[in-house]
């Protein structure tokens, strides 16, 4: 809480808007509070802004009103405002994704291992009203449930509004939680291909898309629908600043992976909520998955068809553009750059695991891009790019070459990224300023394998995450370079060595430009 106070404080002298979540009547007064005590007097705001006077303002808002700390607390809980930690009931988590993300299967898990409840909104049936009957069907179940899934995609802001709104009129304490299945831009082709072959394996065991009674073309053009009207979580603003916190998973990623993510942000946001039992072993969440996969069998069936002749005559010339993609007849798409692909839920949890126990200040610059959505929804190691192609030609020719031969033995729209080979990525290192972070690795061939993938810039590296979208993942070199010249420390620039022989298994392949 006094965390916070002293950020909303920084804010109002740099004349932004503040933010918070948490502690939210108090943090109001304490605003107000600092706003007249500000007003007219720079040297105080400037001071402030030196780390001076901090103790000093929250102490005198304290005395203003009679209270300490402990006292803001006691209120709070009086008054059904708690901290996400000391949550125990009136859970509810939204899911946000596409279709194919893999969501009903996370959730049934979930349900599977803490028998929480659980609405899909296809089983919804009334004909007017839906979306305030799924979001009174979600209250019902938290009658009988400390937590439950709110499943539907629930892709668009408007959707999430209304689901937080209409919840909270009848659960005014209910805390929410976004499940988000990250849609970044620069990765649609491998969410295309991941999500396409979930959708159209699975036949008509789905509420909504029956593939095996639709054609192929009609299923990926509902589904590019989907992808097209996606908006990003953004837990800084309305409506999306109504989520206690966000849960970030890669929709190309296994669910079981993804159910791990979910379950070990879970244990770590709300502890009380599972009252002291341990976590799921790897053992339990696969077994939950498997029946998750196995037993689920749908009972009500829709047909979801599009909304006006243009958009399906947009989504038939997409799909034959599609189509003659897969025969030849369209231009292919050039080589952007070559990449070793890590697997994205390993490098979270490494993340994670670096800064569990270190100070907030070391964890500053983490915690940051982790609460602003500015980490990598995907990790990669550059190997070239095609800006170097000519200084680099017999490289860059070697993986054109390679990436020429498998695209051709593939031929496959699923996968216009074919795999050319593997690497093993060894994290020595995290270095990062006040701009951007990045793992410091070293490659090496596969066990048995004497193919040997090298990189060209001068320090092969993973980009973590950048402190805004006008800093460039690129500026890693920079970065890194600066690193080498200086050293860490007093130059601004910090390090944490990764303990242990971290490595994990990433493939070679090439990144394709957009259309």
């Amino acid at each position: 809480m006094y965390r916070q106070w002293r950020e909303c404080t920084k804010a109002i002298i740099a004349d932004r808007q503040p933010k918070y979540k948490k502690h939210k009547k108090i943090t109001e007064e304490y605003i107000d509070f600092a706003r007249r005590q500000l007003h007219g007097n720079p040297e105080l705001a400037k001071a402030y802004m030196n780390n001076h006077g901090i103790i000093k303002m929250r102490d005198d808002f304290l005395a203003s009103r009679g209270l300490k700390g402990v006292d803001i607390i006691a209120r709070e809980q009086q008054e059904g405002d708690v901290a996400p930690t000391d949550v125990s009931h009136d859970l509810v988590i939204v899911p946000v994704a596409t279709l194919g993300c893999g969501k009903t299967t996370v959730a049934l898990g979930l349900c599977k291992l803490f028998g929480w409840g659980h609405i899909q909104n296809d089983n919804i049936t009334v004909k007017k009203g839906k979306p305030a009957a799924f979001a009174s069907a979600c209250c019902k179940e938290l009658e009988s449930y400390p937590a439950m899934i709110a499943d539907r995609n629930n892709h668009q802001k408007r959707e999430r509004k209304q689901i937080i709104e209409d919840v909270s009129k009848i659960v005014p304490h209910a805390h929410f939680v976004a499940m988000e299945y990250s849609h970044d831009r620069s990765n649609y082709e491998r969410i295309r291909a991941a999500t396409r072959e979930r959708v159209l394996g699975r036949g008509d065991n789905h509420q909504t898309i029956q593939a095996a009674s639709k054609g192929p073309g009609e299923i990926i053009g509902i589904m590019e629908g989907f992808m097209e009207r996606f908006e990003p979580v953004d837990i800084e603003n309305s409506p999306d600043d109504g989520f206690d916190t966000f849960i970030k998973l890669d929709p190309t990623a296994d669910s079981r992976d993804n159910l791990e993510v979910v379950i070990s942000q879970l244990y770590t946001e709300f502890p009380k909520l599972f009252q002291n039992h341990e976590m799921p072993s790897s053992h339990d969440m696969d077994m939950a998955i498997q029946a998750a996969l196995n037993d689920y069998q749908v009972d009500i069936k829709h047909e979801i068809k599009g909304r006006d002749d243009r958009r399906n005559k947009q989504n038939k010339q997409q799909m034959n553009g599609q189509a003659d993609a897969a025969n030849g007849k369209q231009k292919p798409r050039g080589v952007e750059f070559f990449a070793v692909q890590l697997p994205a839920t390993r490098v979270y949890a490494i993340l994670d695991a670096i800064f569990r126990d270190t100070d907030p200040e070391t964890a500053h610059m983490y915690t940051t891009l982790r609460q602003q959505r500015r980490v990598q929804t995907e990790f990669h190691v550059t190997l070239i790019h095609k800006a170097m192609a000519n200084e680099h030609a017999e490289h860059w020719g070697r993986l054109l070459d390679m990436h020429n031969q498998a695209a051709q033995s593939e031929q496959s729209p699923l996968q216009p990224e074919p795999k050319l080979g593997a690497c093993k990525v060894r994290l020595e290192r995290l270095v990062w300023d006040e701009r951007l972070m990045a793992f410091v690795v070293r490659l090496a061939p596969v066990d048995g394998s004497n193919e040997q993938f090298t990189t060209v810039n001068q320090t092969a590296h993973v980009t973590v995450g950048t402190a805004s979208p006008d800093i460039k993942p690129v500026e890693s070199n920079h970065l890194l370079a600066r690193w080498l010249q200086e050293g860490s420390g007093s130059t601004g620039i910090k390090e944490i060595p990764v303990k242990g022989n971290v490595e994990l298994e990433g493939t070679v392949k090439a990144v394709l430009s957009k259309r």
